[in-house]
């Protein structure tokens, strides 16, 4: 992937090789269907979201859903996040309440 820093938040060209064929339409409904990830994806001039539009957002953007003819089972992705928020502080809350919630931790007194 390709990282691009800017003020607030971050965004990122994802190319992901899977090893079976998925569709563009599939891979869009399964991410729609993850807890915490946005698909906004037109196939229009300003249909995805940039880091600057994300600010302030605990969601993680993704857009620009597309094959990649460059490998075989291929997808291309544009993903943007709030990164003092997604990225940092609110990734590590989510992960002590998972913890917490599979009872990882022992009641030791």
């Amino acid at each position: 992937c390709a990282r691009v820093p800017v003020f607030i938040g971050h965004g990122e060209s994802v190319n992901i090789e899977f090893e079976k064929e998925i569709s563009e339409d599939k891979l869009k409904e399964t991410l729609k269907k993850s807890p915490g990830v946005s698909v906004i994806d037109y196939r229009k001039d300003e249909g995805y979201v940039t880091p600057d539009e994300c600010a302030g957002e605990d969601n993680v953007f993704v857009s620009r859903i597309r094959k990649d003819n460059t490998v075989k089972n291929g997808i291309s992705l544009w993903i943007v996040a709030d990164n003092l928020r997604k990225g940092a502080a609110l990734n590590a809350v989510q992960i002590g309440e998972e913890l917490i919630k599979k009872k990882f931790f022992k009641n030791e007194k």
